[in-house]
């Protein structure tokens, strides 16, 4: 061993108090949400979780603390509605997802918007789905600008199910629409099962 080298065995590392590491944890998600702002500065904030370029991972890091612009930033717990209305919610969303087709980057497909057909028949991410089968449309409206205890829950339930931010799950490359719609039946059934 040269003496620049440092045998690691011999090196002891103090360990860090859990409250100190949270508070760390937290600056550096903090810092790394200001990042992603620098970065993206003509992003509008609801549209993150939809870009198809922020990472997985640095969307798990943002919804972890909080910092995640989607309807899920207000983390509504399930618990607080009847288990049955967010399962015949998310049978909702899977047929509307079957009507209407799969969308990935956003809340609905914006090109067909574009030609005239109504919102509610584009077609829609999982979030968006969601959405229609609350609010009948795939965006939430402007009074309800985070969204609302049932889509948030309905999500959360998703969440619960596929083990990672629904965005980002949804938006994975090669995604299918069978893939989506299954986990919004299964976690329906999850929810019966409960209730």
């Amino acid at each position: 061993m040269s003496g620049r080298e440092i045998e690691s065995r011999s090196l002891a590392l103090p360990r860090i108090r859990a409250d100190v590491k949270r508070r760390m944890d937290r600056a550096t998600a903090v810092h790394v949400a200001d990042q992603v702002a620098a970065r993206l500065p003509d992003l509008p904030g609801r549209r993150i979780a939809h870009d198809p370029t922020a990472r997985a991972d640095v969307l798990e890091l943002l919804d972890a603390v909080g910092l995640l612009p989607h309807p899920l930033g207000a983390r509504m717990p399930t618990t607080a509605l009847p288990t049955t209305d967010i399962a015949d919610t998310a049978e909702k969303a899977a047929k509307i997802l079957k009507t209407n087709g799969l969308h990935q980057g956003y809340l609905y497909d914006e090109e067909q918007a574009k030609t005239g057909l109504p919102l509610s028949k584009c077609r829609v991410d999982l979030v968006g789905a969601v959405n229609i089968a609350v609010f009948g449309k795939p965006r939430w409206p402007a009074e309800e600008h985070a969204g609302s205890p049932l889509a948030q829950a309905v999500v959360l339930a998703v969440e619960e199910t596929v083990k990672k931010p629904v965005p980002a799950w949804n938006d994975e490359t090669g995604r299918t629409v069978e893939e989506v719609i299954e986990v919004l039946e299964a976690t329906a059934v999850r929810l019966w099962e409960t209730a």
